[in-house]
């Protein structure tokens, strides 16, 4: 009987993919998850003293890649951990999907960094990946002006920051 129930299931995919529909699962969604932290020391990377930031907006939107429409949009906030989770509904294969930092609560904190105020998420069946869950890098903002304790976390990372 187990036999049976997966080859019925194994020709319902194969029948479902020469279809064009790319996908086993019918009505597929993703978990997309992520976090948002302020960077204190304007490095552009997180650090022991990075804080993470509760009640950041972030954006996903994904593109047509030919055409570049913006096919699928949402948006959410992160909780008091600084992380995010959001259901994002659909195969999105022929589509360029990114998460947005969008606005920082923190006013001494919200300043996105150019380049890297996004990160890109694949939200497709047909990668390889068996999780519906994706994980987003992470974002941030930065501080206006460098901590007083950024010299420390610089000298123990031995490390040479560009700007500072």
């Amino acid at each position: 009987m187990a036999k049976a129930a997966l080859a019925i299931i194994s020709t319902l995919c194969i029948v479902a993919a020469m279809a064009g529909s790319g996908s086993c699962h019918p009505g597929e969604s993703f978990t997309v998850k992520g976090k948002v932290y302020c960077d204190p020391c304007r490095l552009k990377f997180e650090t022991r003293i990075s804080e993470n930031i509760a009640d950041a907006v972030v954006k996903l939107e994904c593109r047509n890649m030919t055409t570049e429409k913006v096919t699928y949009t949402k948006e959410t906030t992160t909780g008091a951990d600084g992380t995010y989770s959001m259901t994002v509904e659909g195969e999105h294969e022929d589509e360029i999907c990114d998460v947005t930092v969008e606005k920082s609560p923190r006013e001494d904190c919200k300043e996105a960094a150019a380049g890297l105020e996004k990160a890109q998420v694949v939200l497709s069946d047909n990668v390889g990946m068996h999780s519906n869950v994706r994980y987003a890098n992470p974002l941030f903002f930065m501080k206006e002006k460098v901590s007083k304790d950024c010299a420390k976390v610089v000298k123990e990372l031995d490390f040479v920051p560009l700007e500072m």
